[in-house]
């Protein structure tokens, strides 16, 4: 596959963040987003240039990494559709399990039927210049996720208006509730969910407490 695309880096990983957390994965970050939250961790995937490279050597790298999970997170890895549709296509054929982790402002609907998509829909806190689209939640499958990293109870209420108000029907389970930590710690957001006795997942990032990339 001669599709390019820049990416960050590529590295053996514990997945931090999903309902996978905590699996082996390949990571593929790509370069560039069309946001810049006020709490992004990996901002350096813009600042930076990143590396020009092929759908083809990505899957090279997968085979030769002896793992069967591929990560694919940026930056905004859909700002790059053909080439993470093209990556997610040729993963799948290999008998990996492909994970997409996404804002949720541009469209999934190029991404393959049996990929996970994580969708981090941005809460104000975040301060997202651009809003979630929401085409999105009607692309949603059974195994795909939304995230909301919180930074306050104000963020936490917005969240609980956001999945009444857009996405009623959706498992409970596959919704993850994650601090933006130190301005919003753990015990405080799981304190909230026990209280309010709500149904949703609390997740902390697993590779920072294990002071992983």
């Amino acid at each position: 596959m001669n599709i390019r695309c820049t990416v960050n880096e590529t590295y053996r990983c514990l997945v931090g963040e999903s309902l996978s957390s905590g699996l082996t994965a390949l990571l593929v970050r790509f370069t560039g987003c069309n946001l810049s939250c006020a709490y992004c961790d990996t901002r350096y995937a813009c600042d930076q240039p990143g590396q020009r490279t092929t759908v083809g050597q990505l899957v090279d790298s997968l085979e030769r990494s002896g793992l069967k999970r591929l990560l694919l997170t940026g930056g905004e890895p859909l700002m790059q559709p053909e080439a993470a549709a093209a990556l997610c296509d040729q993963a799948l054929s290999l008998g990996a399990s492909v994970f997409v982790e996404s804002n949720g402002t541009l469209s999934t609907s190029t991404l393959p039927q049996d990929v996970v998509k994580i969708l981090d829909v941005k809460t104000p806190g975040a301060k997202p210049s651009v809003p979630f689209l929401d085409t999105n939640l009607d692309n949603l499958a059974e195994q795909d996720q939304l995230k909301f990293v919180v930074t306050s109870f104000e963020d936490c209420r917005w969240a609980l208006d956001f999945l009444r108000t857009r996405k009623p029907d959706l498992d409970p389970a596959n919704i993850i509730f994650s601090p933006a930590s130190p301005a919003f710690e753990p015990p405080a957001l799981a304190q909230w969910l026990l209280e309010e006795r709500l149904p949703y997942r609390f997740q902390i990032q697993l590779h920072k407490a294990l002071g992983l990339r």
